[in-house]
């Protein structure tokens, strides 16, 4: 038999489960991840490695199939939008610079991937709202492709703008100029009318001169249900034997 205090606490983990689930959306900085694209400084270079290849391992990919943008990506030379995704747009500007894994043909030669960005001591990089219901019960993926444009670093701040919450998160990433690293941030329980946008800031030392980007993608992945918790929960519970009066 499950003692009063057990069976109280079981209940409580069932109900907090299901508040934290049917709250704001949690935004979340997950890592980078470093050169995952090699510096490439030629044209007709054809490699087996890169954003859209299976190697290296992608430590941070949602999904874990370690292909970056499985559900969508937009990059200077080819564009393919998640149908989540509503009211996208980005920073403009910038120049062709570098290759990398061309999205649509990545076994064949690497494309030239340039940058977007500005020059100017904060800039908003991009917005984008969700729409419709392919991702509930979801955790939303968002990862910027950085290192485009010489060295040193900048603040990305991923923010809710707009719908049912205000969060945001910040973090510093360090630009060397030596292959392209990606970003990646996490969005758990958005919902349509939800709007995103990241901004990038110069900080106070080491800025870099040009706040850039080159690329943004997009997965998905389920996340456990509030009752699948709650029964987890309660197995470990049942498990505890109950002292004996």
């Amino acid at each position: 038999m499950i003692g009063t205090k057990t069976a109280t606490l079981v209940v409580a983990l069932a109900v907090t489960v299901a508040v934290n689930s049917a709250g704001a959306a949690i935004i979340s900085f997950a890592g980078s991840q470093l050169n995952v694209d090699p510096k490439i400084t030629t044209s007709g270079t054809t490699d087996s490695v890169g954003w859209r290849n299976t190697a290296p391992v992608k430590t941070y990919d949602l999904d874990g199939d370690n292909i970056i943008g499985t559900d969508g990506y937009d990059t200077r030379s080819g564009t393919s939008i998640p149908s989540y995704i509503t009211g996208y747009s980005h920073i403009g500007s910038g120049n062709p610079f570098g290759y990398m894994d061309d999205p649509a043909n990545p076994g064949n030669n690497d494309y030239r991937a340039g940058f977007w960005g500005a020059n100017s001591s904060s800039a908003t990089m991009f917005t984008f709202s969700i729409t419709g219901t392919s991702l509930n019960g979801k955790k939303l993926g968002v990862a910027i492709q950085y290192d485009a444009y010489n060295t040193g670093s900048q603040i990305y701040t991923l923010s809710q703008i707009a719908g049912s919450g205000s969060g945001s998160v910040s973090q510093t990433v360090t630009a060397l100029n030596n292959g392209y690293d990606w970003a990646y941030f996490y969005i758990e329980g958005a919902t349509a009318g939800d709007t995103f946008q990241m901004t990038s800031a110069k900080p106070a030392t080491g800025s870099i001169n040009y706040l850039s980007m080159s690329a943004l993608a997009f997965d998905s992945a389920p996340i456990p249900e509030p009752a699948s918790l709650a029964l987890l929960g309660l197995g470990g519970l049942l498990m505890i034997k109950p002292r004996r009066a």
